[in-house]
């Protein structure tokens, strides 16, 4: 086979195969794959998630890991719904030999179907890795599958936490998009501590949170802009520094795992559960800064610095380990080893400019946070009080 030199002078291999194919052909592929779905396992673990707005119907068929979702999504999930938006269905298998029935000699194959009311179903299959990926727009229904989907694998493919950048690919709309922010709030006044990943938030979101603030995250919001600025919850867990913990005394949690890099424990919190809380209009923004002084202090900043971190580190934390599959290129090394790249660009301008509408008109703060945890909740609390008092005194 014939390759070209791609300009990094690599040798990328012609697989690229798409397809555009009738409704009747397009629903035989949906049985072959409901069939391999069912014939997978029977117990999967089924749950139906409220992210923000939306529902989604979350069937997962990977054992190993049904007790970290079970742990991860615990305030979010129910057994039962009267509807749902999209369904999500995750499994392993060989896909290919689920695909060999359609091509044998391409890389990376699309499978189209177009329906009059301008719907379209997609199957995405790249071979060299088993990797599958579809979308059935008649049920609403993503299905995603691989030859390996360990807890290692899946990391590769979406970064540190499960499932987190496909769900926002699910969720995102004009409206609606996950976050990487923590909400807090007193009272249904709520603010978001935003900023790149060791400035603080996690730290002062479950201090907080012990302290008996309402909580909604602290690390990853579903922010809905349709109605004011509101956020919703995505885990029910927290990831947080050894160091952190041990200067939180009274922090009750149970130890899961560490994370993907072990630099920090991944606990549950469920005996604070009945303080989060499923909205939280948001009323303001806050940066945290670690100073060296004695007492923390808050002092308004231009939205400038707030925004651009926290864009860049949202867009960091859903793309950096995900795969952005209508942009992905499989590119190759003497005909064997793959290599990927990325196409998508943290840059992408209407990306950004979508992010930043997110936090027109809020006002935006620095908190510069000291070493006592105590004193950092107490001046939020203060904060957040005195929304509630300017809120009462506009009424």
């Amino acid at each position: 086979m014939l390759c070209k030199k791609n300009n990094r002078n690599e040798e990328v291999l012609p697989g690229y195969v798409g397809n555009t194919v009738s409704e009747e052909e397009m629903s035989r592929y949906w049985n072959i794959l409901d069939k391999r779905v069912a014939s997978n396992r029977d117990d999967a673990w089924i749950k139906y998630l409220h992210f923000g707005t939306k529902v989604i119907k979350l069937e997962c068929r990977l054992p190993h890991l049904y007790k970290i979702l079970d742990k991860q999504f615990a305030t979010i999930a129910d057994d039962t719904v009267n509807h749902y938006d999209t369904a999500i269905c995750f499994w392993e298998d060989d896909t290919n030999s689920c695909i060999n029935d359609l091509e044998t000699d391409i890389y990376r194959l699309l499978i189209m179907c177009s329906f009059a009311n301008g719907a379209v179903s997609t199957i995405e299959f790249f071979r060299p890795i088993n990797l599958l990926m579809a979308y059935n727009a008649q049920t609403h229904t993503h299905y995603f599958s691989s030859s390996d989907m360990s807890k290692e694998r899946i990391v590769d493919l979406w970064g540190e936490h499960l499932f987190v950048s496909f769900l926002n690919k699910v969720i995102s709309d004009a409206n609606t998009a996950v976050f990487h922010a923590a909400a807090i709030g007193i009272r249904g006044n709520g603010v978001l501590l935003c900023g790149r990943g060791g400035a603080g938030k996690s730290t002062l979101a479950v201090s907080a949170l012990v302290d008996g603030f309402d909580f909604v995250s602290e690390d990853y919001c579903v922010f809905n802009k349709s109605d004011g600025l509101r956020a919703y919850p995505v885990y029910s867990t927290s990831s947080l520094s050894p160091e952190a913990i041990a200067q939180m005394n009274d922090l009750k949690y149970e130890f899961l795992n560490d994370n993907w890099n072990n630099t920090k424990y991944v606990v549950e919190l469920a005996a604070y559960h009945d303080r989060f809380v499923k909205m939280l209009p948001i009323k303001a923004v806050f940066f945290p800064k670690i100073c060296e002084e004695k007492k923390p202090s808050i002092e308004k900043i231009s939205r400038g610095k707030v925004v651009a971190q926290t864009v860049h580190s949202t867009l960091l934390q859903l793309y950096k380990g995900s795969f952005k599959y209508a942009d992905y290129a499989m590119w190759y090394k003497n005909g064997l080893e793959y290599v990927r790249h990325l196409t998508y660009s943290v840059n992408n301008q209407e990306s950004v400019k979508h992010l930043m509408s997110f936090f027109d008109g809020l006002d935006c703060y620095q908190i510069n946070l000291c070493s006592n945890l105590k004193a950092n909740v107490d001046i939020m609390r203060e904060f957040i009080v005195g929304l509630n008092k300017n809120k009462m005194t506009e009424a």
